[in-house]
Formats: C-alpha cells, sequence, structure tokens
C-alpha cells in the first residue's frame, strides 16, 4: 500500500490498547503511534515499566494518553 494512502487512512484516529505497558500491547501501541495513530493507554499494575512505556511512547513523535485504570 502506498505510504500516503496509508498515513491518509490514520489520520485523525484514536485506538484504546489495554496492557501496553509492555510485552505485546506496548508492541502494538508503538505501531500504531508510528502510523500516525493517537493512543490512549490504560495501565493498571506493572509500574516498574510505567517509564519505560512513556520513553518507547515519546519515540513516535505522536500524541498518546496514558491513563490509570483497571479495566
Amino acid at each position: 500500500m502506498d505510504k500516503q494512502v496509508e498515513c491518509a487512512k490514520s489520520e485523525n484516529k484514536v485506538a484504546i490498547v489495554t496492557g501496553a505497558i509492555k510485552g505485546i500491547g506496548l508492541a502494538i501501541a508503538l505501531e500504531l503511534s508510528r502510523s500516525g495513530i493517537k493512543c490512549v493507554l490504560p495501565y493498571y499494575d506493572w509500574l516498574d515499566s510505567l517509564e519505560s512505556m512513556h520513553g518507547h511512547m515519546k519515540e513516535t513523535g505522536v500524541d498518546y494518553h496514558a491513563i490509570p485504570a483497571d479495566l
């Protein structure tokens, strides 16, 4: 798929990604962010990984919101 078409389809999209503090959830959130999709990342535990998650997400340059929530 043409990269410009792919980016246009991602514009103004928001994804809620559970489990994004580490592992597969983080990998999904990073890939979505790299595609230009803004992410909402609820987290509850694994707080020792929170700073790392923030660091990885900030590197993408896309807005995201990490919120404490027990879903």
